[in-house]
């Protein structure tokens, strides 16, 4: 016999649905970005002395601070698109699009300039078509139907 505490919960729902291998991509590759970020994070508080007797370009708080905000935007995104919150997939997109534009902003403002453009261009491109086209394949959006439809 259930306790009370249990008696309203339908005994299918209580069962974990099957994750796609598309959300474990997803969220692998949100965690790679944050786990990139993070050592960004870790390498500027580590050599703050040299950021700032070096007079690097953004100073010692523009890394800390962009690297600090991606790991934490990442954390937070990589939680909601495995534990396939409403809210994750709206977000991952506006996310996407806004590290995107961070990054070439950052790219052609802060850092030197490198001819290695077009390339980048290229990876940036297919990473987020990639990302795009996984975030919103019809697995990806059952799951997540699946999940907050209760």
């Amino acid at each position: 016999m259930q306790s009370d505490l249990f008696s309203s919960v339908n005994e299918s729902e209580s069962l974990p649905k099957k994750r796609p291998s598309v959300v474990t991509f997803l969220t692998l590759f949100v965690l790679s970005l944050s786990a990139w970020n993070g050592y960004r994070l870790a390498q500027a508080i580590a050599l703050r002395d040299i950021l700032q007797e070096y007079a690097a370009r953004g100073g010692f708080l523009y890394p800390v601070i962009s690297a600090g905000i991606w790991t934490v935007a990442g954390l937070i995104l990589a939680w909601g698109v495995w534990w396939g919150t409403a809210w994750s997939q709206k977000t991952a997109l506006g996310t996407a699009i806004l590290y995107g534009v961070w990054y070439w902003a950052d790219r052609l403002i802060v850092q030197m300039p490198r001819s290695d453009w077009k390339f980048a261009l290229g990876v940036t491109v297919i990473l987020f078509v990639a990302f795009y086209l996984d975030l919103f394949d019809p697995r990806t959006s059952n799951y997540i139907k699946s999940r907050t439809q209760r």
